[in-house]
C-alpha cells in the first residue's frame, strides 16, 4: 500500500513539475499544492517547488510566491528547501526564503548561511560552538560575499565558548586563514584550556605567558620546540621573564623528570633557582657545577644523592660521585639505612668508597650485607643483632639473608627466620624461608625442631615433614607426645605418599545424599534459622524435610494441582505456586507458622518468577509479564506493573531492589522501589547478540552484570559498562546459574548435568569437574554459606552436594597456626562424608588431630552444620495432575 502511494504521489508531482515549467500562469495554484505536499512531508517535492517558485522574478510573481510559502510549517520541509538551496545556489530561491521568514532550525548548520544571507552580524558573531563548523565552512565558500562576511563574522566573535573553540580550531588544524583571523583579534582562550599557552605566544600576549600557571609547564616546554618558528622563538625568550615561582619550580622538575633539551640552556643559564632542599635542587646545582658543602645538603636528600651518583648525565653523575666521599657521618649513617632497606645502588656505593659507620649496630649490618661475616660474627656472636634486622628490614632484604642462611646451612640460624614468621602472625609463610627450614633442619638431623615446625606451617608442608620424619622408624619427640604416634598411625593406615597434587584429585563437588521422592522435583527452599529444607512437589505436596536427621519434619497437602515455586521468607513464612495447565490458573499459598495453609490470590497465567523481599514481602512474575507485590495475608487484586514482552527468565539483585526480565535478547529492569523501568543501565538494552530463548538469568554478585543462560546451553554475559559476550557453552538448555560464596565463583548448570565454572572476573575457571552425573535437572539451590548444594530432578529424587571441599586451597595454603575452631567444625562436619577419596581423608584427618589437640582446652559453642549422608526415601501419594 505504501509503495503505491508513493508511486502516485510521484506521477503527481512529475505531472505537476512539467505544467508549472510550460505554464507560468499555472504557477501559483501549483505552488499552492506543492506546499500542500511538502508539509504533509514529500521530500520529492522541495525540488519541484524549488524549481517553479524561482521560473519569474516579477515583482508581483515574487510577492505571490511568498505569500504562498509562508504556508510552509513543517521543519523538516524548510530544512529540505535550504538543502536545496545550497546545492544549487540558486539565488532568488535564498532571497525568497529569507523574505517569507522561513529559516532553519537554529541546530541546523544553514542557519549561519542564513543569517549570513540576512547580513545579521550580531547573529554571526553570537554564534554558538556548535555552529563554528559551518561559520568556517562559509568563510572558504567560492561564493565570495558569503566568505568575506563570515570572515568578518569570525573576526568579531563575542560568544565565549566559540571564541575557545576557534582557538582550538587553529590549534588542530594550523589553517592559515583561521591564523590570520587569530593573530588579528587576538583571541585568547581560558587559561584552563589546552592550547592556552601556544594561543599566548601566536598572539604575541607575552604578558600571560610570563604570568603562566605551573599546570601550563608542559605545554610552555612543547611550544619552545614548536615547528612554527614564531611561537618557538617567543617560548624560549618567554623563559627567562616568567613570574610565578611555582611555574619556574615546575620547570625544574620536569627537566628533572623527562631531561628536556630545550631546558638545558635555561638552567646553565642561571636566571633562576628551583626551591632549596627539594630533589631538583640538588640537581640543578650540580649541573652548573656549584661547589656544594656536605652541610648543605638535607638528610632526607641523601636517596637523591644516590639516584645522582647513577645519573645518565655525566657532568652530573661526576660532581655527585665527588659528594659522596666529602659525606658526613649522619649522611653516611643516612646512607646505610637506605642500603638496610633495600637499596642496591646505595650498598654498591658503600662497598664501592669503603664507607664506615661510627654507629656499631649499622656498621654491624652493613657487614652482613656486604658479606664480611667472620668481622659481622665478631659484632653478633649471639645472632640477636641478625634476629631484630630480619624482623625489620624489607621483603628485598630478608630475602637476601635467607638466601645467605642457605648458603651458610646452620640450623642455629633458621630460628632468625622462624621466630620472624611466627611473630608477624602472616597469613603465610614464605615458600623460600620453609625451604630453607626444612633443608637445614634436615640436613643436620634436627628433627625435633622439625617436629615443632609441622605445627606452624602450612598444612602442605606439614605432611610432608611428617613424612620425612615417620621415616626416621627409631626417632620419637624428646617430649613425649600422643598426638605423635596418633598421626603415625593415621600416616600407615592410609598409606600417604605424596600430596603435591591433592588438590587435583579431589573434586569441587561431592556427593552426599540421595532421598527418592514419590513425585518430580519443581523446586527447593532453604528454611533460614533451621535444618529444613521445603520442597515443591508435583504430588500436591510441601515435603519440609530435615537434612541434618535425614527424615520428614511435615507434610503439608491441601493444594490443587503440581507446584511449581516455593520460596521462604523466614523460618515461619512460605509462599508456594501452584503450576498451570492453561485452562486452570496459577494458585498462590502462603504456609504461615505451625505450617498452616492459606490460599490467598490466583493468576491466570503461568508463574515465572518468585523472589522474597523480606521476612514477609515477596515479588511474583508471570507468563504474560504482569508483576504483583504481596505479603503473607494478602495477594493484590492487580499487578503493579506489567512487562512489556511475555519474560522466559527472571532475576533479582541482591539488594532486593530491582529485577530483571529477559524473554531472547533484551534484558528488562524495573525498580520496585519506584515502579518505574530503569534505562540505560546495562548496554544491550538497545543491542542483541542472538535470538536463541533465554532459560534462566541471574545478577552477578557485585550487581554490576547479569549472566544468562539459554536454551542452547550459551552462558552470556550482558556488563553494566562493556559490551555483551559469550562466556560459554553447556550443549543443553542452562537450568540454573548461581554464586558461591567462599570460593568466589560462579556456577551454571546445564538440564543434562553438564557444569560451567566462572571466576569473579567471569573467565571460564581451571575446574576439571565438567558434569554432574545426573540428568534431568529441574531446580538448583545454593545454601547462603556455599558450603552445600541441593539439585533436584525429573526422576523423583534430590541430591545434596558439598561444596567444602574447595577451602582446602586455604587449608593447605595457610599456615595451621591461623586455623580457627570454625575450620576445626567444618572438617569434623566433613568427615562424617564417606564419599572422600582417600588423599581428602588423609588430609582431614591429619588437620582434625592437628586442631583438636590446638583447641583441646577450648568451650566449643557452635555446632558444625552438616546434611546427613546416604540414600532416603520419602513415601507420599503419588496424585499429580
Amino acid at each position: 500500500m505504501n509503495a503505491l502511494l508513493h508511486g502516485i504521489s510521484s506521477m503527481i508531482l512529475s505531472l505537476i513539475e512539467v505544467l508549472g515549467l510550460s505554464f507560468p500562469s499555472l504557477s501559483i495554484p501549483l505552488i499552492e499544492i506543492l506546499v500542500f505536499f511538502v508539509n504533509i512531508g514529500s521530500k520529492q517535492a522541495i525540488p519541484v517547488l524549488s524549481k517553479i517558485a524561482t521560473i519569474r522574478d516579477s515583482d508581483k510573481f515574487v510577492q505571490s510566491v511568498i505569500l504562498q510559502i509562508q504556508g510552509i510549517h513543517r521543519k523538516e520541509g524548510i530544512q529540505g528547501l535550504w538543502e536545496y538551496w545550497y546545492a544549487s545556489r540558486n539565488d532568488r530561491l535564498s532571497r525568497l526564503l529569507i523574505s517569507a521568514g522561513l529559516i532553519p532550525d537554529p541546530s541546523s548548520p544553514l542557519v549561519a548561511y542564513a543569517w549570513i544571507l540576512k547580513g545579521e552580524m550580531n547573529k554571526i558573531t553570537e554564534i554558538p560552538p556548535q555552529l563554528l563548523p559551518a561559520l568556517i565552512q562559509a568563510s572558504n565558500d567560492s561564493n565570495h560575499q558569503i566568505a568575506e562576511f563570515a570572515q568578518k563574522g569570525l573576526s568579531h566573535l563575542r560568544h565565549r565558548g566559540t571564541i575557545k573553540a576557534f582557538c582550538t580550531y587553529w590549534l588542530e588544524t594550523r589553517n592559515p586563514l583561521a591564523e590570520k583571523i587569530l593573530v588579528s583579534s587576538r583571541y585568547l582562550p581560558d587559561p584552563s584550556q589546552k592550547g592556552y599557552i601556544f594561543v599566548a605566544l601566536k598572539t604575541n600576549r607575552l604578558t600571560n605567558v610570563m604570568d603562566a600557571l605551573p599546570e601550563h609547564a608542559e605545554e610552555l616546554i612543547q611550544a619552545c620546540t614548536e615547528p612554527d618558528s614564531e611561537i618557538r622563538e617567543r617560548g624560549l625568550s618567554s623563559l627567562s621573564f616568567l613570574r610565578n615561582p611555582e611555574t619556574i619550580h615546575r620547570l625544574f622538575e620536569l627537566w628533572w623528570e623527562k631531561r628536556f633539551s630545550c631546558l638545558e640552556e635555561w638552567i646553565l643559564r642561571g636566571v633562576f633557582l628551583p626551591k632549596p632542599g627539594t630533589p631538583v635542587w640538588l640537581a640543578v646545582n650540580l649541573k652548573r657545577h656549584r661547589d656544594i658543602l656536605p652541610e648543605e645538603i638535607p638528610l632526607d636528600l641523601v636517596n637523591t644523592l644516590v639516584l645522582l651518583c647513577y645519573d645518565q648525565d655525566s657532568e652530573i653523575q661526576t660532581k655527585a660521585r665527588e659528594l659522596i666521599s666529602k659525606l658526613t657521618s649522619q649522611h653516611i649513617n643516612r646512607l646505610a639505612e637506605l642500603a638496610m632497606q633495600g637499596e642496591q645502588k646505595a650498598l654498591d656505593l658503600w662497598q664501592e668508597y669503603h664507607l664506615t659507620s661510627s654507629k656499631p649496630e649499622i656498621q654491624a649490618c652493613m657487614l652482613l650485607l656486604t658479606e664480611q661475616l667472620e668481622a659481622y660474627f665478631q659484632f653478633d656472636y649471639d645472632l640477636r643483632l641478625m634476629q631484630v634486622f630480619y624482623q625489620t628490614t624489607t621483603p628485598e632484604i630478608r630475602s637476601r639473608i635467607t638466601r645467605l642462611i642457605q648458603r651458610l646451612g646452620h640450623p642455629s640460624l633458621v630460628k632468625i627466620l622462624a621466630v620472624h614468621e611466627i611473630r608477624k602472625e602472616l597469613q603465610s609463610f614464605q615458600p623460600e624461608v620453609i625451604e630453607t627450614a626444612i633443608r637445614i633442619y634436615t640436613e643436620h638431623q634436627r628433627l625435633d625442631e622439625l617436629w615443632t615446625l609441622v605445627f606452624q606451617v602450612p598444612a602442605k608442608y606439614g605432611i610432608r615433614i611428617l613424612r620425612d620424619l615417620f621415616r626416621q622408624e627409631e626417632w620419637k619427640p624428646s617430649k613425649e607426645d600422643e598426638l605423635f604416634y596418633e598421626l603415625r598411625k593415621e600416616f600407615y593406615e592410609f598409606q600417604v605418599e605424596d600430596i603435591s597434587n591433592i588438590q587435583e584429585k579431589i573434586p569441587p563437588l561431592i556427593h552426599l545424599a540421595t532421598v527418592r521422592v514419590g513425585g518430580r522435583v519443581n523446586d527447593f527452599a532453604v528454611i533460614p534459622q533451621s535444618h529444613l529444607i521445603a520442597i515443591a512437589t508435583s504430588n500436591q505436596q510441601v515435603i519440609l524435610w530435615d537434612y541434618q536427621q535425614a527424615k520428614i519434619q511435615k507434610r503439608i497437602k491441601g493444594f490443587s494441582h503440581s507446584l511449581a515455586r516455593i520460596i521462604a521468607l523466614s523460618e515461619n513464612g512460605l509462599i508456594v505456586a501452584e503450576r498451570s495447565t492453561g485452562s486452570t490458573p496459577c494458585g498462590i499459598y502462603a504456609i504461615k507458622q505451625h505450617h498452616q495453609i492459606e490460599k490467598i490470590g490466583e493468576h491466570p497465567n503461568a508463574i515465572v518468577g518468585l523472589f522474597p523481599l523480606n521476612a514477609n514481602r515477596y515479588v511474583s512474575v508471570y507468563k504474560n509479564g504482569e508483576v504483583y507485590i504481596g505479603d503473607l495475608t494478602t495477594y493484590p487484586s492487580t499487578p503493579q506493573y506489567i512487562v512489556p514482552f511475555p519474560p522466559k527468565a527472571v532475576a533479582i539483585d541482591a539488594s532486593q531492589q530491582k529485577v530483571a526480565f529477559i524473554q531472547e535478547k533484551y534484558p528488562y529492569l524495573l525498580d520496585l522501589h519506584t515502579l518505574k523501568s530503569v534505562h540505560g543501565e546495562y548496554n544491550q538494552i538497545t543491542r542483541q547478540i542472538d535470538r536463541n530463548v533465554a532459560s534462566y538469568m541471574t545478577f552477578s554478585q557485585s550487581g554490576d552484570a547479569l549472566l544468562v543462560g539459554k536454551r542452547f546451553g550459551d552462558v552470556i554475559l550482558y556488563p553494566r559498562t562493556s559490551k555483551t559476550q559469550l562466556v560459554g557453552n553447556i550443549t543443553f538448555p542452562v537450568i540454573f546459574i548461581g554464586f558461591i560464596p567462599g570460593i568466589e565463583k560462579y556456577l551454571a548448570i546445564a538440564r543434562n548435568g553438564n557444569i560451567l565454572w566462572l571466576d569473579t572476573q567471569y573467565n571460564l575457571s581451571n575446574i576439571n569437574m565438567k558434569k554432574i552425573p545426573e540428568e534431568d535437572i529441574t531446580s538448583v539451590e545454593i545454601f547462603d554459606d556455599g558450603q552445600f548444594m541441593v539439585i533436584g530432578h525429573a526422576h523423583r529424587l534430590f541430591t545434596f552436594w558439598d561444596l567444602r571441599s574447595n577451602f582446602f586451597h586455604r587449608w593447605l595454603e595457610q599456615p595451621l597456626s591461623s586455623l580457627t575452631i570454625e575450620d576445626l567444625l567444618t572438617i569434623r562436619s566433613f568427615r562424617l562424608n564417606p564419599h572422600q577419596p582417600l588423599p581428602l581423608k588423609w588430609l582431614l584427618t591429619f588437620l582434625d588431630l592437628i586442631l583438636t589437640h590446638r583447641y583441646q582446652y577450648d568451650i566449643f559453642i557452635a555446632e558444625p552444620v552438616t546434611i546427613k549422608p546416604g540414600e532416603f526415601d520419602i513415601l507420599i501419594e503419588n496424585n499429580s495432575d
